[in-house]
């Protein structure tokens, strides 16, 4: 399991801690869901700000972890139905 960047909403997605390039991905096309952390210590690191209340915004998470150029985007969660998706679309390797 990956460490969880410590700014992150409570689960099931998460940035892994020390993963964010500064793609800039999650926050183009996911804003209401990202955000980037500018404290000193952590300079440009993206977090999961809010979770994703509906299917809508679980589908812009999907897409920044289609999207984004590292897997830092993670899902702990167990519905097994987006689970099954993620697998389905590649991104088995991001869940836990």
């Amino acid at each position: 399991m990956a460490d969880p960047y410590p700014r992150n909403a409570p689960d099931p997605f998460y940035v892994a801690n020390d993963c964010c390039i500064t793609c800039g991905v999650p926050v183009d096309i996911a804003p209401e869901l990202f955000s980037w952390d500018e404290r000193i210590e952590y300079p440009g690191h993206c977090f999961v700000s809010r979770q994703p209340a509906n299917n809508a915004e679980v589908d812009l998470m999907l897409e920044v972890m289609k999207c984004a150029e590292v897997d830092c985007l993670r899902y702990r969660g167990d519905d097994r139905a987006l689970r099954g998706r993620l697998a389905q679309e590649g991104h088995n390797n991001q869940c836990e």
